[in-house]
């Protein structure tokens, strides 16, 4: 096989970094963070994406090396980012977990115990006696039966308050008709005539003080003719 040539830098593929695994990785390993100025400026680019907008978010990821790369300018030696490690957690990151879940217990507990001692201080909760029970089962089967009664029909008072309750609102229902203007086709023929009048009108005007101009004109012209 004959030897290939080598390719440009830009056309190199590069071992590609899992996006969840880096993530993850900048939020719960602070010594990865911290170990290089690169590193910091990848985790800052990843704290800006944002699922609910995926477009943007995407378009960081992909251009995240070149970003960081830009930063760099100036330096002698360019910096690269640090190979990720194996777990995304770290020791001191575990053992600061473990203390706010074991305070996290202590905290449950002694909730648990003011809870009950203050229950100790009230006192048992007095029982309810069979004397109330019935009484209680009573009034409910009371508000059934009223429930279940079939209303009795409204009386001839109450139908003639409906009745002219009825009529007062048609009477004010047919007073604001009468006040509304009724439309009909001839305010459409009204408003057209109008406008043609207007128009008329300032055309009329126009033509005028064209002819006025004109004849002012001439006169000037013939003024001319006459002084030499």
């Amino acid at each position: 096989m004959p030897k290939q040539p080598k390719r440009p830098g830009f056309m190199v593929r590069k071992p590609g970094v899992n996006p969840f695994a880096l993530y993850h990785t900048c939020a719960f390993n602070l010594e990865w963070v911290t170990k290089n100025g690169y590193n910091q400026c990848i985790c800052c680019i990843m704290g800006t994406m944002d699922p609910r907008k995926p477009i943007k978010s995407m378009m960081m990821y992909a251009f995240k090396e070149k970003l960081c790369r830009l930063m760099q300018h100036g330096l002698k030696k360019p910096i690269a980012m640090s190979p990720l490690p194996l777990k995304c957690w770290n020791n001191s990151t575990i053992a600061a977990a473990a203390k706010e879940q074991l305070a996290l217990k202590n905290f449950e507990a002694a909730q648990a115990k003011s809870a009950a001692a203050q229950a100790k201080s009230m006192g048992p909760v007095p029982k309810s006696s069979k004397k109330d029970d019935k009484r209680l089962k009573q009034l409910e089967k009371q508000l059934e039966k009223k429930a279940k009664e079939p209303k009795s029909p409204p009386s001839s008072a109450e139908k003639a308050a409906e009745k002219a309750e009825a009529k007062r609102k048609e009477d004010e229902a047919e007073a604001v008709r009468q006040k509304q203007v009724p439309f009909h086709p001839i305010h459409i023929l009204k408003c057209v005539c109008v406008c043609v009048c207007v128009y008329v009108y300032v055309c009329v005007c126009e033509r005028r003080e064209r002819k006025r101009e004109r004849e002012r004109e001439r006169e000037k012209e013939e003024e001319k003719r006459w002084s030499r």
